[in-house]
């Protein structure tokens, strides 16, 4: 079998975020399923985006951490 996982970050609208998420995800499904590939899973992982020293401490940023989805499929 062979897998790959793309990133999801559908836009989302203020009136109906729920509905405009299940849209986007629908679409990737529909885009991928045409060269054969099933959907399996929309796995969601953590991390920390690591901050920067800045030059002199000029421009410096603070580490956060980061949700990111990723659509995973199979044929």
């Amino acid at each position: 079998m062979e897998y790959k996982a793309i990133p999801f970050e559908p836009p989302v609208s203020r009136q109906d975020a729920t509905t405009s998420v299940a849209t986007a995800l629908e679409a990737t499904i529909r885009a991928h399923a045409i060269d054969g590939w099933e959907f399996v899973e929309l796995a969601n992982h953590s991390t920390v985006v690591p901050g920067s020293e800045g030059c002199f401490g000029i421009g410096a940023t603070a580490s956060y951490p980061k949700t990111m989805s990723a659509a995973v499929f199979r044929r």
